[in-house]
């Protein structure tokens, strides 16, 4: 999917949300798989404001180690293979 294709099913799923966070999956400079990295996006169908986030997004997609948004098909793999594995690391990060 691109970039602009994945922002408008995130508007879509939204569903009138005028605003969101969108996460991305990126390594760190250790080669350590990092979840959670979000960003805030205006999310409308309005041509300007599509526009701008989209750029917004394409930003973080030039960033070293950035892997894949959340949203993406990819995202959503990796999401529902690695569940288990991201629950415990949730509720280790809970308890410090």
């Amino acid at each position: 999917m691109t970039t602009r294709e994945i922002y408008f099913k995130i508007v879509y799923e939204a569903d009138g949300l005028p605003q969101g966070l969108i996460g991305y999956v990126y390594k760190d400079t250790k080669g350590v798989i990092q979840i959670g990295a979000n960003i805030c996006l205006e999310l409308r169908t309005n041509k300007e404001v599509a526009k701008k986030s989209i750029n917004k997004m394409k930003e973080i997609e030039k960033t070293h180690g950035f892997m894949f948004w959340v949203n993406s098909p990819e995202g959503e793999e990796f999401i529902t293979k690695n569940s288990k594995e991201i629950g415990i690391a949730l509720m280790n990060e809970l308890r410090i």
